[in-house]
């Protein structure tokens, strides 16, 4: 998303959290949110788009399922590719998508098809993870093509 779709998303997302404007907690809430997001140096917003008309849908509708599904494992790829290119991430499904405006916010052109994944913050991080030692992964695991015990 470019900056003036971020400060919109952030506005959307505050106007959610806010409801009616009567829970004082709730009006605090969406204000802190809605300047998180809007001071976010990136922000991408992934959906899965299938065709709820299409042949294979009306034919095997848990291809909606298998879509979304998809889409979440390729989200969970992009944060390792990030992860791995020392790009900080955050996969988050902040409110902002239920909004009415959303998907003309982001340009959603067909939203009866289109489905809201995953909001993904990311950019670069001043903060440095320390190396952890880690344990044997065999420590963990039980091989039970090798345990004598029964169920």
């Amino acid at each position: 998303m470019d900056r003036k779709r971020i400060l919109k998303l952030a506005k959307l997302f505050g106007e959610t959290l806010r409801g009616d404007g009567s829970n004082p907690s709730l009006i605090e809430k969406a204000r802190k949110k809605e300047k998180d997001w809007g001071t976010a140096h990136g922000l991408l917003v992934i959906t899965s788009y299938t065709d709820k008309d299409s042949a294979l849908v009306r034919k095997n509708p848990t291809v909606l399922e298998e879509n979304f599904a998809t889409a979440c494992c390729i989200t969970q790829n992009l944060l390792l590719l990030f992860e791995s290119s020392k790009i900080s991430a955050k996969w988050s499904t902040g409110a902002a998508w239920k909004h009415p405006q959303f998907a003309s916010t982001i340009g959603i052109k067909h939203p009866a098809h289109e489905k809201f994944v995953a909001f993904i913050f990311y950019g670069y991080s001043e903060w440095t993870e320390e190396v952890r030692n880690l344990s044997p992964l065999e420590n963990h695991l039980i091989n039970y093509a090798h345990s004598s015990s029964d169920f």
